[in-house]
């Protein structure tokens, strides 16, 4: 309580001060484009060898969770199985489902070790997000839609169901959002439908009589709003809040083996609630400080009820499941940056990080079974979780002209309520990291308008227990019935892994041709389940050192032309490697089956966007290549290795016209497909093929 009071007290006072000295020689209000805000640290963009994507060409694929969507620039098949922490507008607290897409300007894939220092675990991924508020007009109403028929193509690990020709559902999401600005105010408000299935299998009917189902749906509405009032020159003030309710609901029944009367019903409630209040000032001259907390309140409660009745009205078997999750989250935030020029040549920009962050989650499970014709509870487990973290980071960044950029600091925790499991780790020794780029083509007179050649290196150190700890919504029906594992060797929150990255980048054409290549080095906690069968079936939960190499390479290209005619296109691979003594029947995480062994697996996308006058096609491919073909016994401590293949998936393609119409501002219509050509096996790419269209409308 102590250091939660320090903390808002702390922001308290820079936010009084922000205010008196809100009076700056700029006639700028405070948007540092030189920088990304990775929510614990800022570093310039230089120093990062980052990927961008533009929220616009996400707009056309149907999907309810942005990474689905954005696998095909990142790491192709593998983007499915890390775990994302988006920082959206700087603050390291939202849930980025929470968003409509077309309320994305552009998202950021950061290739840089300092990600780790921001909450995301070593084998994840740091995404940032900049968010639309309003536009360039005084006022403006957006309104978008589509719809798709879905229909199941193979077998995935995504759900159960195999292909069924005769089951058609569909995919919905209708949106709508107006703005309004003025000299001193921006503020606008948007609403989403969105409705997605999951049909109902083909082969459930070969098995069972009196079969009916209902596919599983799920319905999310989004409601966001922001506002940003210029307090004097050189400050802002912005706010943003949104509540998203979301439900999921599957029934199923079937007259069993022996007659009965079966019945499954699954039902999932989620609700998001999130707030954020930032304040940016430019104090004096080359003194900023940004200011912001933030609140998330995320609820969760899933039910599974199985019922088999005998005749009309004996209960003769079944269970119920039922869990309960209430993530609360907060965060407060002070982040100062001084920026002063030494001489011509050099430049140095201190920045100091404060971050405070509290988690709670009050998790509860039960699982009863049917016994005497009642159901009787057999498990009732609770988890409660919380998280307290007190984050201090001072860096400095050194400047030599405009080709060198070193930036260098540490992560230090203030307070946290974890406690160590080994005598010798310390949670308060400072984490450090270093991040370098250097332009080699300018300190040789080369011409780099034609051709520049950039080479990045970063290096970190983390605790596990720094890892984002947020309620994500989920698109699919779960619930948590708990377990009795047997966790005698728990994970030290306070074990240091290292981090390191390094690449390069090379361009010509003014830019228009670029090849980039970068190395990532991943060690983390690999912690499992592991299923004991003799002498009695028994759970132990098993955990160890993991390390991951990552080997990415990029070739971005843009049509050099000023005609009708314009094309970019991005091709990228990912080869993934993995140390130390790991096999495929081993209990490690799942990302690391993805490979067959001995072989190499690499994984990536092919982008196109095409356009001639108003017309435009786009379409993305994700590859992969070597995948393993594994299976797990039921019960079986080992995994079974069953062969190799490749993977291909046409995962988005869409072809529209930019109509030219007076009465509105810009009028489009599509049509479009998702995962329309796809290889016959893969476990680990979607199942679902959407067909249909859409429209755009700007008022």
């Amino acid at each position: 309580m102590r250091t939660a009071l320090l903390a808002c007290a702390f922001c308290l006072f820079s936010g009084l001060l922000n205010l008196a000295k809100a009076q700056s020689e700029s006639d700028e209000v405070v948007a540092d484009s030189s920088t990304y805000d990775l929510g614990r640290v800022s570093i310039k963009k230089r120093n990062v060898q980052a990927v961008t994507i533009k929220g616009a060409d996400l707009e056309k694929t149907p999907f309810t969770d942005l990474k689905d969507a954005i696998n095909v620039y990142v790491n192709g098949v593998y983007s499915a199985h890390q775990k994302y922490v988006y920082v959206i507008d700087g603050i390291l607290n939202a849930d980025i489902n929470a968003y409509s897409i077309y309320d994305i300007d552009e998202i950021t894939f950061v290739q840089n070790a300092a990600a780790v220092l921001n909450g995301t675990d070593a084998a994840g991924t740091l995404i940032l997000v900049k968010t639309k508020h309003g536009g360039n007009e005084d006022k403006g109403i957006t309104v978008a839609g589509q719809s798709e028929f879905i229909r199941l193509t193979k077998h995935s690990n995504l759900n159960p169901y195999s292909p069924n020709p005769k089951s058609n559902d569909m995919y919905h999401q209708y949106y709508i959002s107006a703005y309004g600005n003025s000299d001193i105010i921006r503020a606008g408000v948007s609403a989403e439908i969105l409705h997605n299935t999951i049909p109902a299998g083909a082969y459930l009917l070969s098995i069972a009589n009196g079969y009916s189902a209902t596919p599983i749906a799920t319905n999310r509405f989004k409601f966001n709003g922001f506002l940003d009032v210029k307090l004097g020159e050189g400050t802002l003030l912005s706010v943003n809040a949104g509540y998203v309710p979301q439900r999921d609901h599957y029934h199923k029944e079937y007259v069993g083996s022996q007659g009965t009367q079966n019945s499954d019903n699954f039902y999932n409630s989620q609700n998001l609630f999130y707030t954020d209040v930032k304040l940016a000032s430019t104090i004096t001259e080359g003194l900023t400080n940004k200011i912001s907390a933030g609140f998330q309140r995320m609820s969760d409660h899933g039910e599974y009820l199985y019922t088999s009745y005998t005749g009309a009205t004996q209960l003769t078997g079944g269970s119920r499941q039922d869990s309960t999750a209430l993530i609360n989250s907060f965060i407060a935030r002070d982040d100062i940056t001084y920026h002063v020029n030494i001489s011509d040549d050099l430049s140095l920009q201190p920045n100091v990080n404060f971050t405070y962050r509290q988690v709670d989650n009050p998790h509860s499970a039960q699982l009863a079974t049917v016994q005497g014709g009642v159901f009787r509870t057999f498990i009732d487990n609770h988890y409660p979780t919380k998280q307290k973290l007190a984050i201090l980071t001072p860096s400095l960044t050194v400047g030599y002209q405009d080709w060198l950029t070193l930036q260098g600091g540490f992560q230090t925790y203030v307070n946290s309520n974890a406690q160590p499991t080994v005598k010798e780790h310390d949670q308060t020794q400072p984490l450090p990291f270093a991040t370098l780029s250097v332009d080699l083509f300018t300190p040789m007179d080369l011409d780099t308008d034609e051709m520049r050649l950039t080479i990045f290196g970063s290096y970190a150190k983390n605790f596990n227990y720094s890892n984002d700890l947020y309620g994500t919504l989920m698109d699919q029906l779960y619930t948590h019935p708990g377990n009795n594992a047997d966790f005698s060797v728990r994970p030290d929150p306070y074990r240091v892994y290292t981090q390191i990255q390094g690449g390069a980048v090379f361009s010509f054409l003014e830019n228009k041709l670029s090849l980039s290549y970068n190395y990532t080095m991943k060690q983390f906690n690999a912690g499992q389940v592991v299923i004991i069968m003799l002498p009695t079936i028994t759970s132990r939960y098993s955990n160890t050192d993991a390390r991951l190499e990552l080997h990415r390479v990029g070739v971005d290209f843009k049509l050099p032309t000023d005609g009708d005619f314009t094309w970019r296109t991005n091709l990228n691979g990912t080869l993934l490697v993995t140390r130390d003594n790991y096999k495929i029947e081993n209990y490690i995480p799942e990302i690391m089956r993805l490979g067959y062994p001995g072989k190499p697996f690499v994984t990536g996308g092919f982008v196109n966007n095409l356009s001639y006058k108003d017309v435009y096609l786009d379409f993305g491919f994700v590859y992969g290549l070597n995948q393993a073909k594994t299976a797990h016994p039921t019960y079986a401590p080992i995994y079974q290795l069953n062969g190799k293949d490749n993977i291909f998936d046409l995962q988005n393609i869409d072809l529209g016209y930019k109509i030219p119409v007076k009465a509105v501002k810009s009028l489009e219509v599509y049509v479009n497909a998702r995962n329309l050509l796809q290889s016959d096996y893969s476990k680990y790419t979607e199942n679902r093929r959407y067909v249909g269209g859409g429209f755009k409308v700007g008022l």
